[in-house]
């Protein structure tokens, strides 16, 4: 883990302000993060301590995520009829569901490709959590949150996933927390129409206008570029 700790001691009107960086493993990083009492006891009034502490995990490696869903134990082997790898990790699914969810897959394993005849098939580039969790709400696991949503809906995108595109639209519509450039991006970039209808709807000054615009302006095509400036331009 790699933490840095924000350290803001009051007392009569003074601030004592001290950011510390600690990295380490296991419990050993929490103990870093401690204050030992007779470091404070100078900024004591009346036998209080009025302090402020903001702590930030800026890494943290070595962490298993939950999985809300096996595709590689005993239970999916038996039901499977092929197993997708992606990156090292193997996932035993259901040709005829996976196919049901996605164009894709449907012509992978229905069509004439030399795959259709394989119980094994490498997908290529593709990262092993992102599919874990695209996989997860096919399924209909909810896998879908602020850190998980790009990944999975990159995928259903490529794949022509409809189900787990409007339920990453869904999310992204009445339950995320994330910016609302983050949202606009992927409405512009996977042509999610009411996410960026509300995003729109939103926009209340042109300097919140401006926070949308990308880095490069191939980004956004010409009609998202005039529906900005239209934006901008008209009686708020």
């Amino acid at each position: 883990m790699d933490i840095e700790v924000d350290s803001n001691l009051f007392k009569n009107s003074k601030i004592t302000n001290k950011k510390h960086s600690f990295c380490g493993k296991s419990e050993k990083v929490i103990k870093l993060v401690e204050f030992d009492f007779s470091h404070l006891a100078g900024h004591l009034v009346n036998g209080n301590l009025e302090a402020e502490f903001q702590v930030k995990i800026k890494k943290m490696t070595g962490f298993k995520i939950l999985k809300l869903r096996n595709f590689d134990d005993d239970v999916a082997k038996k039901f499977s009829d092929v197993c997708l790898m992606a990156g090292k990790q193997k996932f035993y699914v259901s040709k005829l569901f996976v196919a049901s969810h996605s164009t894709y897959f449907e012509s992978l394993f229905l069509g004439n490709f030399q795959e259709s005849q394989k119980s094994e098939i490498e997908l290529k580039e593709i990262d092993s959590e992102d599919f874990q969790n695209f996989l997860e709400v096919l399924y209909g696991e909810s896998a879908i949150n602020d850190d998980t949503v790009e990944g999975i809906l990159n995928l259903a995108d490529m794949y022509d996933a409809k189900t787990a595109i409007r339920r990453c639209e869904e999310f992204l519509l009445e339950k995320s927390k994330n910016s609302i450039k983050f949202k606009f991006t992927l409405a512009v970039k996977y042509k999610l129409d009411a996410l960026k209808k509300k995003c729109y709807s939103e926009l209340k000054t042109t300097a919140e206008i401006r926070e949308l615009v990308p880095a490069k302006a191939d980004d956004f095509d010409p009609f998202v570029w005039k529906e900005l400036f239209l934006k901008a331009t008209s009686p708020q």
